[in-house]
């Protein structure tokens, strides 16, 4: 058997195992000093043998850190139970709860089109309930589901001899749809995301932000709209910071960002800050490079990154006028990148996130996502592997197919789920 290590001796390196037998790979492990490989689901199916429909969209914490949502392009949502160790030294484990059918392709009549089933957004409703609730979007509709728990009681195996004297209690989530959200006025529905207030959220489609009442059946208030000759909407978030919940970020496709504030007036906003996240592009000479994919506040809420297809950038709402860092990530040759152009792949979404320390996380192409630190300027290459693979992806940039579509993290940032396609991988971070 030839055995080949590599080890880096830098803190947040990755340490590569490689077990080989007859030019097979027999066993392929890696671990990160900072992040430290949990579990992980759906990475058993051959590379080759994923399908479209089962690559994750979309991922989503609860408030309480106990759950966490994906949704895929064929319209399901599946639910994950975080479980906290009991002990502070171990580490938590991650369960299958259910998955949910939320939604399902349409005709949609009056634009005459065919709706799409793909998850675009998913997001938990801020509470401590213990029937939680979330929102899920496709391209035309959203729904709102709650989780209600059910206690069941699971007893030991039988034994003639014993009587069953003792047993387990635990419970299931059972999913239930409790409305349904169209208008008129929506195009296509980019993203969605809920507010502090825990009975609204707001939706952002090609032209327009519109703000929904969980609680009371009205008509949705339009924060935001442009005209259909303006740059379309792509993205959207608001901070975490519970006194800073009054602001809204949004981004679009020619690399601006908007600040909205929704103390100026009820309805149709006004931006007040605007960030020309174009002007700082690496990769200005390239049609498409400079859509907004992705935009995430840290938890100071006073700084956020907005993610382009190529590019990370750092900002502080206090200076809009240049970003406190910029990065490069990824770029390819020029006739990749005028394929990837003509595809629209340029437009291609990855979902960001950003911990407490300001660290910066974000998906590549392939198996590859990114952990960057701004303040050292440390970038840092992971992939997202495991045991249970059965064959080992290409390297990145051989497959446009593939992709580290999102990033997520807990609330009090002790987890990081990475979604690779179609499975999911749960790390335990420990910021220094």
């Amino acid at each position: 058997m030839k055995k080949k290590l590599k080890c880096c001796i830098r803190l947040c390196d990755v340490v590569y195992i490689e077990f080989r037998f007859f030019h097979s790979l027999e066993l392929f492990l890696f671990y990160f000093m900072e992040l430290e490989y949990i579990d992980s689901f759906g990475d058993h199916i051959p590379w080759a043998r994923q399908h479209p429909g089962d690559m994750i969209n979309s991922l989503a914490f609860s408030s309480d850190n106990k759950l966490i949502a994906s949704g895929d392009s064929s319209g399901r949502v599946v639910i994950f139970e975080i479980k906290q160790p009991r002990k502070y030294s171990s580490t938590p484990s991650v369960e299958f709860q259910c998955q949910i059918k939320a939604h399902s392709p349409s005709f949609d009549y009056m634009k005459s089109e065919m709706s799409e089933p793909q998850i675009n957004g998913i997001d938990f409703i801020p509470s401590m309930s213990l029937n939680p609730m979330f929102v899920t979007c496709n391209s035309n509709e959203a729904k709102l589901w709650r989780l209600e728990k059910i206690n069941k009681i699971i007893w030991q195996k039988n034994d003639e001899n014993l009587p069953p004297t003792e047993f387990r209690l635990n419970h299931v989530y059972n999913p239930v749809l409790i409305n349904s959200y169209h208008d008129l006025k929506m195009t296509y529905i980019n993203d969605i995301i809920c507010s502090h207030d825990q009975h609204s959220f707001i939706t952002i489609d090609s032209n327009s932000l519109l703000l929904w009442d969980t609680e009371r059946n009205i008509d949705p208030l339009i924060l935001y709209s442009n005209n259909f000759k303006d740059p379309v909407l792509t993205a959207c978030s608001i901070p975490n910071n519970h006194a800073l919940s009054f602001e809204i970020l949004i981004g679009d496709d020619s690399g601006m960002c908007r600040m909205l504030d929704m103390r100026q007036q009820a309805v149709k906003l006004t931006p007040s800050m605007y960030f020309k996240t174009y002007d700082f592009s690496f990769q200005n000479g390239v049609n498409g490079c400079n859509s907004i994919s992705s935009l995430a506040f840290c938890q100071n809420s006073y700084s956020f990154v907005a993610r382009t297809f190529g590019d990370l950038q750092i900002w502080d709402i206090r200076s809009p006028h240049k970003p406190l860092a910029a990065k490069q990530i990824q770029l390819f040759d020029q006739a990749t990148m005028r394929e990837l152009a003509r595809t629209n792949a340029l437009k291609d979404k990855f979902q960001t996130t950003m911990l407490s320390d300001g660290t910066v996380v974000s998906g590549l192409y392939t198996t590859d996502f990114v952990t960057w630190n701004h303040v050292d300027n440390e970038l840092f290459n992971h992939r997202a592997l495991s045991t249970k693979m059965i064959d080992v992806p290409p390297k990145p940039g051989r497959d446009f197919n593939h992709k580290v579509t999102c990033a997520a993290s807990s609330n009090n940032n002790s987890l990081l789920s990475i979604a690779s396609s179609g499975s999911l991988y749960f790390y335990q971070t420990q910021i220094n």
